[in-house]
């Protein structure tokens, strides 16, 4: 072929124009997998014609490496890899989100499927740094002749932008949601095309009759509403982005077992997103069906409307639809002091402050022009000649036409309540230079204290400074590291109160009232670390005194006592296990008695078989016993010893093909042994007593192994008949099974109640179980 073809077949596909073109065709690919262009296959030269001559961000990856072509849409996507990426394997272009990709590009390679996604999160690294990217695109498969893939036709666009202002508006309706909860009128934000309810305040709530319709459609939540037009009212605003605003409607609500009557002043107003598509409705609503069934009652009395009228505080006043004052109540000429008749037309305006006429007499004329509630603060000349602040507000009335026939307005004296703000806005600002000066006199006095500082921070208890008014101004390291506090900026600066938890708050702050009055205080009370870790303190609280004797600053010195509560915690615990164990093992011993005496054939037999049976339990009782009396010397017990004592009265029974026993040998310390022994002989007991192990056929089956640095226990139990219920109310013996597993042991239970009996799963971290010896398996 000559040159004049081959640059006319080139010409074909690569187009004359364009940064991409002219790069393509420069680019030396002899020494490329895609070889000399004048080689490129039809597919190649087609697909390639398209994403050049389009307009769309769209790229090739063409050959089994996906070697990248792209055109100049697509060139700012790599960015900084621009323009080295031409040429080269996808892998190696796009190291950092390969992960992501690399399979989507396998998939369509292997089943010659298309491939699109939406928003997806894509980790790029931009500028030398990973950024989150969001992304729209697609894979479409190139195919060659012979029916095989042979590259990847890709189009996409970034929607990072529209992703993070998707973010901005789900945090604004959160606040927006806070903000509106206390709003007296009904409102309600939908999203999307089918307007799936994102918030409602109580009042909307109140006025449909429903409570927890967020994630629910309107015609889901509110269906009566759609034959009556609201849905299509809805769907007309998503559609025009063009807000709706309804006067008195009727509207029929099932808020009980018969349909209601309202009548409701209500706004659809459209949601925008930064681009500009609309993406839900703002809906805004108050139940009028008093207020218009009180006008129409008005327009059939005028002596009546004139006696409610005349009955507000308010001053209440109209116009005709021009704008013409007809009618004041009493109370405007009694505030003002003017002669009836003497303020009507536009003579009012002459009542204002010669400063606030122009913007009142402008802000007016917009509302008659356009029907607009009227709202606006000005002074007023009351019957003293004082000018006195009133906000005026104003609402058109219309006729079945939407005609306005009527504008009735009020003013409300507010003179008060400015000067209240005003007083406010100067005390705020004397407050905000005292806290300057405050902090300067904190800086000069924080220098003078570093010397006392390195003092302090050497001893072994929690010490904290406070200022006078409570905040935290120093903790020294011991408190840094039993506090488990890793940032002292989340302590430093905020106040003492918010570091304990509600139920110490009266203890707190009698000890802060305490130390400000000049006097030492003293207090134990419960606080977690900062990490969660449960610790009890003893607090004393001591006055800084100044040269005059006042408090200056706040000491708090706190000592962790946690061992000693934890071990009153756990004699007071076993003491009263002691009289629910003593009734248990009558219960236990009545029922071996009576087990024994239906399988022993003669006296001696029964004997000699209870005989070992209150043998094992003693030996089991000894481990609780040693607790409280300290007799049990022994430094470590094996955990399936253990459960056998715990077991053998009930194995002795007959039932050793019921029970199996299966887990690595692992010892304990005499603490955790008598706590496990506790727990075992609790969960026995009811084993037999109401489990598995209180029939024939049933089965208990304990297995226990090292997870990690936690113990995990498994306590099956299964029946042979029936059912095994979850019980309705927790005794004391569940308590104490669930009091020692997470106040002795640090650990965790679960039930997990089936139709044929229940499994119990005990955690334990190791760490609890830690012996002087260690823990380890085998004899």
């Amino acid at each position: 072929m000559s040159g004049n073809a081959h640059r006319a077949r080139d010409a074909y596909f690569l187009p004359t124009t364009g940064e991409m073109a002219s790069r393509i065709r420069d680019f030396d690919w002899t020494s490329s997998p895609l070889g000399p262009i004048e080689t490129w296959p039809q597919p190649l030269r087609s697909a390639l014609s398209i994403c050049l001559y389009s307009s769309f961000p769209t790229a090739i990856y063409w050959g089994p490496e996906l070697h990248l072509l792209y055109n100049d849409a697509w060139a700012p996507i790599p960015a900084e890899r621009h323009p080295g990426a031409l040429g080269r394997p996808g892998k190696e272009v796009w190291q950092d989100i390969w992960e992501v990709v690399g399979p989507q590009f396998e998939r369509v390679l292997e089943t010659g499927e298309g491939f699109s996604t939406f928003d997806q999160m894509l980790p790029m690294v931009r500028g030398g740094k990973a950024r989150e990217t969001y992304w729209n695109y697609s894979f479409t498969p190139i195919w060659d002749e012979e029916g095989r893939v042979v590259g990847v036709f890709n189009q996409g666009n970034e929607t990072t932008e529209i992703v993070m202002a998707r973010r901005r508006a789900t945090a604004e309706i959160a606040r927006l949601g806070q903000m509106f909860q206390q709003a007296p009128a009904a409102i309600a934000m939908t999203r999307g095309p089918e307007h799936v309810f994102e918030l409602t305040n109580p009042a909307y709530d109140r006025l449909v009759g429903r409570e927890n319709v967020i994630g629910q459609t309107v015609v889901e939540a509110v269906p009566e509403v759609v034959a009556q037009g609201f849905v299509d009212l809805l769907d007309d605003v998503y559609r025009s982005g063009e807000a709706y605003v309804g006067k008195a409607v009727p509207v029929t609500l099932n808020r009980g077992d018969t349909p209601e009557e309202h009548l409701v002043d209500f706004i659809y107003q459209p949601l925008f997103e930064e681009n500009g598509e609309v993406s839900g409705i703002f809906m805004q609503a108050t139940d009028v069906t008093d207020a218009v069934h009180a006008e129409q009652a008005l327009r059939l009395s005028e002596e009546r409307y004139q006696a409610i009228v005349n009955s507000i505080d308010q001053m209440i006043w109209s116009t005709r639809p021009d704008g013409y004052h007809d009618f004041y109540n009493d109370r405007w000429y009694e505030y003002t002091g003017v002669p009836r008749g003497s303020t009507d037309g536009e003579a009012w305006n002459g009542m204002f402050h010669p400063d606030d006429r122009a913007r009142a007499f402008e802000v007016w004329g917009k509302s008659l022009a356009t029907g607009d509630p009227y709202e606006i603060e000005y002074r007023l000349r009351h019957r003293s000649g004082e000018y006195r602040w009133v906000i005026g507000r104003a609402q058109c009335l219309r006729d079945e036409d939407g005609q306005i026939i009527r504008w009735y307005g009020s003013c409300t004296d507010i003179h008060d309540q400015k000067l209240a703000e005003q007083k406010l806005a100067a005390q705020a600002a004397a407050l905000t230079r005292e806290i300057e000066q405050r902090q300067k006199n904190e800086i000069a006095l924080r220098e003078s204290e570093e010397f006392n500082r390195s003092i302090i921070d050497s001893s072994g208890d929690c010490i904290k400074v406070l200022d006078l008014g409570g905040h935290v101004r120093f903790l020294n390291s011991t408190a840094r590291v039993q506090l488990e506090i890793d940032d002292e900026t989340t302590v430093v600066g905020r106040h003492w109160l918010s570091h304990w938890p509600k139920e110490s708050h009266s203890l707190v702050r009698d000890a802060l009232e305490q130390a400000q009055n000049g006097h030492g205080a003293r207090f134990s009370s419960f606080r977690p670390t900062d990490k969660g870790t449960p610790k009890w303190w003893d607090v004393v609280v001591t006055p800084v005194l100044g040269a005059e004797g006042t408090t200056e600053r706040i000491v708090c010195l706190s000592r962790d006592i946690s061992a000693q509560i934890r071990a009153e915690e756990a004699r007071d615990l076993l003491l009263r296990e002691m009289d629910h164990r003593v009734k248990n093992l009558f219960s236990v011993a009545s029922g071996m008695v009576s087990m024994t005496a239906r399988n022993a054939e003669t006296p001696s037999e029964m004997a000699d078989k209870l005989k070992g049976r209150f043998s094992a339990l003693a030996k089991a009782h000894d481990l609780i016993r040693a607790a409280l009396g300290r007799e049990y010397h022994h430094a470590e017990a094996r955990l399936s010893s253990l459960l056998t004592e715990i077991l053998r009265p009930h194995l002795d029974c007959g039932r050793s093909d019921q029970v199996a026993l299966s887990g690595p040998e692992l010892y304990l310390p005499v603490e955790a042994s008598t706590s496990l022994a506790l727990v075992f002989h609790e969960l026995a007991t009811n084993t037999v007593k109401y489990g598995s192990l209180a029939a024939p056929g049933g089965t208990l089956d304990v297995t226990w192994e090292e997870q990690s640095d936690q113990l995990v226990l498994c306590w099956k139990e299964r029946i042979a008949e029936g059912r095994l219920s979850e019980p309705t109310a927790q005794g004391f013996g569940s308590r104490l099974v669930t009091s020692t597993t997470t106040g002795q042991l640090n650990g965790t239970i679960d039930y997990d109640w089936q139709e044929d009996g229940v499994v119990i799963t005990l955690t334990i971290p190791l760490e609890t179980l830690d012996s002087p010896t260690g823990h380890y398996p085998g004899p």
